[in-house]
């Protein structure tokens, strides 16, 4: 599928504004002001040249601002391709143990209070300092510290928490540090070194019905502790962002849990629905159909482009690009939610050979224009999508193999909210019919 940029003789697009086309329609990119506007066969085929000049839809292109008069065409300089720095490392997730007090029903590591490490395999604390400053060293500005729940973690000593990982960190000069957390472990003591220290929380609220969210994460009175871990941080000023995700258990409480964050004053994104991993992978939690269609599908545009993302997305992944995730027995995964990807191991590799391997490479590297289905539609440098999602509800696939599962558009008919891409028992891509209300 073809990007175009001039086109007709005596016509053409104004700079920053780019043509990209899909299996049936095409797209408009302007940079400039940040629209995308979606044009039928005819339209795309005009601006490529391939259609006899149609001067009334030219003037219509030039009141919108995206194509030049012919006398502003002889004057105007050709745009230029924003050059952007070669892809380094900028996040990281540290998985600094897979024990936790609670048993959330969806958890994406099967997380419980009778995990039971192997402290042969696990990383020993020096190893998790080791590890932050080759973070550091190799360009790592941020990191997130999760588990299992990062309160539980304790290293060799017995003393040794993630606070004070936390606190090497920021002498190792990262800047922007999270622990995700359920809140239900936080004492006072540890909120005076998190304000000291500069860190930020996350925590997961499932409902604001104290029954509902104490059955997602099966521990009696853990939605009480997890409110009182909220309020302390909050009289210490600590930022607090809040995750809400929606499965069948809480699908009734949703809009009445982001009112709850809202009046909590807590910093929260859209409600995501549960993803297929870990212990959700054995559970009934999908919520229903009607659910999954307001949190979970897209089933209009709602896109936007910029002259920095236009160009990114044509070299990047959307999101994997410049991330990593380190497990607590060394492995270095693509994502927190990529389980069963391997990127190499800290225990026997530096983590500078890794980031300069021909894995990681590819995995950043996952443009759209390599993804099935989406490497066919006209908007593929204008949206976002989660590969180990896809990956994981196309049966383990690799994720260029793996199409968009909650993307409704069909870019090889042009039409929206019709249905969703999967891959059936027999390994084929299927677009599957759903019942969408009008």
């Amino acid at each position: 599928m073809a990007i175009v940029e001039a086109l007709n003789p005596l016509n053409r697009l104004s700079p920053g504004v780019f043509l990209v086309e899909g299996a049936k329609r095409g797209a408009l990119y302007d940079t400039s002001r940040g629209n995308v506007y979606s044009l039928n066969r005819e339209a795309t085929e005009t601006i490529k040249g391939l259609e006899n000049s149609n001067d009334e839809f030219w003037m219509k292109l030039t009141s919108m601002g995206v194509a030049l008069t012919q006398q502003s065409f002889e004057t105007e300089t050709t745009s230029q391709e924003v050059e952007l720095p070669k892809q380094t490392l900028q996040f990281a997730w540290l998985e600094i143990t897979d024990k936790c007090n609670e048993r959330c029903l969806h958890c994406y590591g099967s997380f419980s209070p009778e995990q039971k490490g192997v402290a042969s395999k696990s990383l020993t604390h020096n190893d998790w300092k080791d590890a932050i400053w080759a973070l550091s060293k190799n360009g790592c500005s941020q990191i997130q510290f999760i588990g299992g729940e990062p309160f539980k973690y304790r290293g060799e000593t017995r003393t040794q928490t993630v606070l004070d990982l936390a606190e090497f960190a920021r002498e190792k000069g990262i800047d922007f540090i999270e622990i995700f957390t359920n809140g239900t472990l936080i004492s006072r003591e540890a909120i005076k070194r998190i304000k000291d220290l500069g860190v930020q929380i996350a925590l997961s609220i499932y409902s604001s019905d104290a029954i509902v969210h104490d059955g997602i994460t099966q521990i009696p009175g853990s939605h009480k502790k997890t409110l009182k871990g909220i309020n302390m941080l909050k009289e210490a000023d600590i930022p607090i962002r809040a995750a809400v995700i929606v499965m069948r258990q809480n699908e009734d409480t949703i809009e009445q849990t982001l009112e709850m964050v809202l009046n909590l004053g807590l910093n929260n994104r859209a409600p995501d629905v549960v993803r297929p991993s870990g212990r959700a992978q054995e559970s009934n939690i999908m919520p229903d159909i009607k659910t999954l269609l307001k949190y979970g599908f897209v089933t209009k545009p709602n896109l936007s482009t910029d002259p920095v993302s236009f160009r990114r997305n044509h070299l990047y992944n959307t999101c994997l690009a410049g991330k990593i995730a380190i497990a607590t027995d060394g492995k270095v995964m693509p994502c927190i939610f990529s389980r069963k990807a391997t990127l190499g191991n800290i225990k026997n590799q530096e983590l500078e050979e890794i980031l300069q391997s021909q894995t990681v490479k590819e995995t950043w590297e996952l443009t759209k224009d390599k993804v099935l289905v989406c490497r066919d539609c006209e908007y593929r440098y204008a949206c976002f999508d989660c590969r180990p999602l896809a990956a994981d509800s196309s049966g383990g696939k690799h994720y260029s193999d793996a199409p968009a599962p909650r993307c409704t558009y069909n870019p090889y008919n042009g039409e929206w909210g019709t249905g969703i891409w999967r891959i059936n028992n027999h390994g084929q891509i299927i677009n599957e019919s759903l019942p969408i209300e009008n």
